[in-house]
């Protein structure tokens, strides 16, 4: 196998070597086509139509080197067929290697010794609190609750003290204890449970036989069971275990597992994670100095019970210093006892994962600890390093391909999720990133430390804090495949990538460098070497000091950059953020004539075209594969402009899916903007600019989401935007969500009435002041409705529909007719209303206020009576409000709500009714300080908080 992988990497060098020498004659071929001949402009005009329907074609011999040397491989790769003709082994030819299986190695009891153990009692009293609480199976007398953690949390020890508390024996007439561990054979794990009921040895075999005594030693019996150590992810095998059990009166099962797919498979009784614990054996005199040191080294384990007690046991004698120090500063690993127990525990939930997953767990290794990545990041990182591939999609370009792959590893509990304020970040416990790194060897290398580091040369990925510069690295090793420079560098002038990367490193396929922008990176003309370079990725604006002739080179395999002078990346998948500027190092539009691999494409300042023959040259109607286009104008207004976009030199290629254009300053759009021929447009955004008139969309026939807006020069939409292009043609026949924003002189709309889009049923509408009214056409698919900052409108349609509802800041709005379908009413600032019609299916409403004083105002108390008494089918009630004094409650009105929220209400004094709500569940009231609420909630609630300040 190692020869063939070999072998196979040798021939795969041999063909993108080849590939990359066509590429390189195309690219040239290309750029000598477009030259502007002498011939005057109309044949020039001429050349040039016929370049985009006949793409020129090169043919490109074979060179000699490359020929012996696909010849040689050829010749290996046939030796190594007959190989095995010529091999004779018997069956004692050779040393036995034997590998103790990690799984022989697991074995658990229900014995625990509790003084031993810290820091558990929080979650002991959850878990023996939930086992009371009977029935919440409704039909099912099993009831299972999942302890879900990383390997060596604590979650065996802590079903253990729930096992032996007194309280829960006795609660029980029938426990048992079974460690179940890898593989969930049903037979074995039935019979070890019949051992523990009974206390002695069952000798039944047959699954039948064995179901059958189960049956009989637990009927109508209260039985407590605790499975420690679950894998198994199959439903059949699960349901197959519990059949016998459904003789019970009742069953409380607690399982132990690391996988939250395992949990939501089995358990109908959430838990949730436990978080790190602590173990201590005994407490001893130990000298200061040394108790010091111990305390940096538990913060080294962040509270991992198990490395815990492994490096207690290693130094409870030890009494010096230095090795107590060595402890601290060396990785576990080092050690061996660490090694041999921790390492196993942890390495068995790598053993369970799939192999494209191992490698991508591995591939964290080069990230540093205590590093949070984004999921863009790292999704980024994977594609570079060839672990996740797109499948040719249309929807490879929205770069969301490793998501599923950071669920799994969250969900099997080898990923933390740390949930910012804005976004969502990801680590690794920092025993499981030594794991990752114990894993990878070589292959996988993190650059730290100080100058002159000398790099492993058998390194395939590297990774660096700080910048490459020749005086920190002199040799760079043949085997190199991806240089990953990561963010957050520290505060460096400018960096100078070494000659020695580029011309050692061969064999490099990406070059992904993150950096701030006040930094420089100066990239040298001998970058030109990298023949096999696909990712090159540099955010923030480098400087190239490269000529022409080495982009030829580096050119034709790369899909992800972000730099000027790109004309001959023929190749390039993603391009964003192009900006074309009026000084004379301006990005020229006329480089994107040959990138026709690219699949989204973002520009910015057209408004800056020099020449229209430029904007003729970009060829955006021969990109073909472009999904995602932006087109982006700057204020200033060129008279090119458009003539330009008029005479459809922007026009893109009809696979397009979304079109942005923002800040078209031109009373009519281009003819292209909605033509039929865009067959597969899904997505169009129109924002900004000053046209009078909305493009005519309404025959689009894929077209799903349309969002316009931040303009002050459209004073009505009527049918210029629904007309039908052709006799009995829909409106939008695909529309599903429509949204108009900041319109801040639109005054009507009209058209709707003679035909609607038959599949909308989204509608917002966003800062339209001068709006009096909706169309009074049917609109009969429309299920959310979003009416934000329209002061003007006075009325809604009768809406049969609709289930959502979110009104904000429409202070002329006076009555909401009544809605039959309406479920949820989300309403604030909205003082003049007066009248609510009925709604039969609420199940949520949530009258709010505004943060601002001056504008709050929720529902006043009697519109509230009236509403609130009359709503059979709500569960979800959330109410803030400056102006509400009290809420009257019917005897019995709100008989399906289970959710009550009371959140800033500052004026509440009362809120009788609230003991009869036999339903509720949940009861919030945050900042109400006038409400006397201690005395009044119901006698069943489950969740109670209260806070006032």
């Amino acid at each position: 196998q190692k020869f063939i992988k070999t072998e196979l990497r040798l021939l795969s060098l041999v063909l993108k070597t080849y590939e990359y020498e066509v590429n390189r004659c195309e690219a040239v071929a290309l750029d000598r086509s477009v030259s502007v001949p002498n011939t005057g402009k109309r044949k020039y005009q001429e050349d040039n139509q016929s370049r985009l329907a006949h793409p020129a074609v090169v043919a490109v011999a074979v060179p000699h080197d490359l020929v012996l040397r696909a010849r040689k491989i050829t010749e290996r790769f046939n030796e190594i067929i007959h190989y095995p003709e010529h091999l004779s082994l018997s069956e004692n030819d050779g040393q036995r290697r034997f590998a103790p299986d990690i799984s022989s190695l697991r074995h658990t009891s229900s014995v625990v010794f509790e003084k031993s153990i810290l820091g558990r009692d929080q979650d002991k009293v959850k878990i023996i609190n939930k086992l009371s609480e009977e029935g919440g199976n409704v039909g099912n007398p099993v009831s299972v609750m999942a302890i879900v953690g990383m390997g060596g949390l604590g979650k065996t020890t802590l079903a253990q003290l729930v096992y032996n508390d007194p309280g829960v024996s006795q609660s029980f007439d029938k426990c048992a204890w079974v460690c179940v561990s890898e593989h969930f054979d049903v037979n074995t794990i039935t019979r070890n449970i019949i051992t523990s009921l009974t206390s002695e040895q069952c000798l039944y075999t047959e699954l039948a036989d064995l179901q059958m005594k189960l049956a009989n030693e637990v009927n109508q019996r209260r039985v407590f069971l605790v499975l420690d150590d679950i894998w198994n992810e199959r439903r059949d095998s699960w349901e197959l275990f519990c059949k016998p059990l459904s003789a019970v009166k009742f069953c409380q099962i607690i399982v132990t597992t690391r996988s939250e797919q395992v949990a939501r498979l089995i358990q109908t009784t959430p838990v949730g994670n436990i978080q790190a614990g602590f173990i201590v054996e005994k407490e001893s005199d130990i000298p200061t100095n040394l108790r010091n040191i111990g305390k940096c080294i538990v913060q080294k384990c962040k509270g991992l019970p198990l490395a815990l007690k492994t490096l207690a046991s290693m130094l409870r004698f030890e009494t010096d210093e230095r090795r107590w120090n060595d402890v601290l500063k060396n990785e576990l690993w080092d050690f061996e006892q660490p090694r041999n127990e921790v390492l196993r525990a942890l390495e068995l939930s790598y053993k369970h994962m799939p192999v494209h997953f191992r490698r991508c767990l591995i591939s964290l290794a080069l990230y540093p600890k205590d590093y949070s990545f984004y999921g863009s990041e790292v999704s980024q990182l994977w594609k570079i390093l060839d672990l996740i591939h797109c499948d040719g999609s249309d929807d490879d370009y929205q770069n969301a391909e490793g998501e599923p792959y950071l669920k799994e590893l969250v969900q099997r509990s080898m990923l933390q999720i740390n949930c910012g304020k804005y976004l969502t970040s990801y680590s690794l416990h920092d025993l499981i990133h030594d794991l990752a790194c114990f894993l990878a060897g070589e292959e996988f290398y993190r650059l730290e430390g100080g100058q002159h580091t000398e790099i492993p040369q058998n390194i395939r990925y590297m990774s660096t804090h700080k910048y490459i510069t020749a005086a920190g690295i002199s040799v760079f090793p043949h085997s190199v495949r991806a240089i990953i420079v990561l963010r957050d560098l520290g505060n460096l002038n400018q960096a100078m990538v070494p000659k020695a990367l580029f011309s050692n490193c061969r064999k490099l396929r990406a070059l992904y460098i993150s950096y701030s922008k006040r930094l420089p990176m100066v990239l040298p003309d001998y970058i030109g070497n990298l023949k096999l370079l696909r990712h090159l990725s540099l955010t923030g604006e480098p400087i190239m000091s490269m000529q022409p002739d080495p982009l030829y080179i580096l050119s034709v395999h790369i899909q992800n950059l972000a730099l000027n002078q790109i004309g001959h990346l023929i190749s390039l998948h993603s391009l964003s953020d192009i900006r074309i500027t009026r000084c004379c190092c301006s990005f020229n539009i006329r480089e994107l004539r040959n990138i026709n691999q690219v699949r989204k494409l973002r520009i910015e300042g057209l408004s800056n075209v020099r020449h229209i023959r430029h904007a003729n040259e970009a060829q955006l109607q021969r990109k073909k594969h472009l999904r995602s286009l932006h087109l982006g104008f700057d204020v200033v207004i060129m008279s090119s402009v458009h003539v330009v976009c008029n005479q459809n030199h922007l026009r893109p290629h009809y696979n397009l899916r979304e079109l942005s254009i923002s800040s078209y300053d031109s009373a009519i759009y281009p003819s292209w903007v909605g033509d039929r021929s865009f067959f597969m447009l899904t997505t169009i955004k129109l924002f900004g600019g000053q046209f009078k008139h909305l493009p005519v969309l309404g025959g689009l026939p894929s077209l799903k989401n349309l969002h316009v807006g931040y303009t002050d020069s459209v004073e009505d939409i009527g049918r210029e935007l629904f007309i039908r292009q052709f006799a009995g043609d829909e409106y939008f026949p695909s529309l599903t969500n429509l949204e108009f924003m900041f319109f801040s002189e639109w005054s009507e709309w009209s058209g709707v009435d003679d035909g609607e889009p038959p599949c909308l049923n989204e509608l917002s509408l966003l800062m339209c002041d001068k709006l009096s009214s909706l169309p009074l056409g049917p609109l009969r698919c429309l299920v959310i409705l979003n009416i934000r900052e329209c002061h003007n409108i006075a009325t809604l349609p009768a809406l049969l529909a609709l289930r959502e509802l979110k009104i904000a800041g429409c202070s002329s709005l006076s009555e909401i007719p009544t809605l039959p379908s309406l479920s949820k009413l989300d309403i604030s600032k909205c003082r003049n209303l007066s009248s609510i019609g009925l709604h039969p299916s609420f199940t949520t409403l949530q009258p709010h206020s505004s943060s601002d004083p001056d504008l709050m105002f929720g529902m006043r108390d009697e519109l509230l009576y009236c509403l609130l008494n009359d709503l059979p089918s709500l569960n979800s009630l959330k109410i803030s409000s400056f102006d509400v004094t009290s809420i009257h409650l019917k005897h019995k009105s709100l008989p399906s709500l289970t959710r009550l929220c009371l959140m800033y209400c500052p004026n509440l004094q009362y809120c009788d009714g609230l003991p009869s709500l036999t339903s509720l569940e949940h009861l919030e009231v945050r900042y109400c300080p006038k409400l006397p609420i201690y005395n009044l909630h119901p006698s069943r609630l489950k969740t109670l908080i209260i806070k006032d300040k």
